[in-house]
């Protein structure tokens, strides 16, 4: 029988392995979400953070693989009419898109928004 320890108390402070700690996501209040067409990284959901003339910060970002029923624009104001059939990867804590890359940054509404973020993690299976 095996007993792997995740994590040890002493004095009170809980320490976790680092290899088992899950990186901290960004806050968002105050940000708006879009989605980054770019020429070699494909497309990402996710909310800007900082946009300078050099790259983009997108915190709580996730790859949209595949979605179905609309363009990226029509996903930037409906959302997808059938998450079942999207492949949207992991969010990321925190995704830099160099400005050669990307080419297109659309706002998106509340509606798409909830739409994009309740898509399910996309399993390869």
């Amino acid at each position: 029988m095996s007993c792997e320890l995740k994590a040890i108390e002493i004095n009170g402070v809980e320490y976790v392995r680092k290899s088992d700690a899950q990186p901290e996501m960004a806050k968002t209040d105050g940000l708006i979400y879009v989605i980054v067409r770019c020429r070699n990284a494909g497309v990402h959901a996710g909310y800007l953070a900082v946009k300078t003339s050099e790259d983009l910060t997108l915190v709580k970002s996730r790859r949209l693989w595949r979605w179905h029923g609309r363009t990226i624009s029509g996903l930037a104001v409906e959302g997808t009419d059938d998450p079942s059939q999207c492949k949207f990867g992991d969010p990321l804590p925190e995704l830099i898109l160099n400005a050669n890359d990307w080419c297109e940054i659309i706002p998106c509404t509340e509606k798409a928004r909830e739409s994009l973020e309740g898509v399910a993690k996309w399993q390869n299976d």
